[in-house]
């Protein structure tokens, strides 16, 4: 199309210098002058045009690239293809399974609790991550703890949470572990949710307090 153009333009610009000289005249010589200009501009024009379209391309070339290919000192190589269920031969690990997921009196009382639980049909969820619960914008202090578990959460059916329980056993007095949880405390304080806190000696008496919490929130459904 831009080729087109100026192939017209160019025409109709030589018939008019032609017969501008012919007929020699100031007014011919004025319209010799605004034809060149004309020309020039769409040449100008059309030059521009086809260094953006070769940016262009150059640009989607290299998007193209990047997905399929990894950058490396200015140049991009192929990734590797990765097949389903495959595994890395040099990661270096060692290690092995945990026995019990539960310490012992955490185990005793997932199983106290779980007679609660299912006279009412919820479900029990052990352990879960603190950055499970909750979403922030303020991630530089969060990540300190993010990583951090809540004992026991008990959900609903649909796995909606309604209940948070810590465990508080002789670990929680150490220094480190009394900061972690002020700052769990912190933060279900500031979104208004109660972190049920039940020590060893107090088992019986939590228990109750969780049932009754349990009864209170199908009530305020049923209304």
């Amino acid at each position: 199309m831009k080729k087109l153009l100026i192939t017209i333009t160019v025409c109709i610009t030589s018939i008019t210098i032609t017969r501008c000289l012919v007929i020699n005249d100031i007014y011919n010589y004025l319209l010799i002058y605004i034809s060149i200009i004309l020309i020039v501009k769409t040449i100008i024009a059309c030059c521009l045009t086809l260094k953006k379209k070769k940016t262009s391309n150059k640009n989607t070339d290299i998007n193209n690239n990047s997905k399929n290919s990894i950058k490396q000192n200015n140049f991009y190589i192929d990734k590797p293809i990765i097949k389903k269920n495959e595994t890395l031969k040099n990661y270096n690990f060692e290690g092995k399974v945990n026995f019990r997921l539960l310490t012992n009196n955490e185990y005793v009382f997932f199983y106290q609790l779980k007679r609660i639980t299912d006279k009412y049909k919820l479900l029990i969820f052990p352990k879960i991550r603190m950055a499970d619960i909750f979403r922030t914008n303020n991630t530089k202090e969060f990540n300190k703890i993010a990583a951090r578990h809540i004992d026991f959460t008990i959900c609903d059916k649909y796995g909606t949470p309604m209940i948070f329980i810590e465990l508080d056993d002789s670990t929680h007095n150490k220094y480190q572990n009394r900061i972690r949880d002020m700052k769990k405390n912190t933060i279900f304080e500031k979104m208004n949710i109660q972190l049920n806190r039940i020590k060893l000696n107090e088992i019986n008496k939590g228990l109750y307090d969780i049932e009754q919490q349990i009864l209170n929130y199908n009530y305020k459904i049923a209304k």
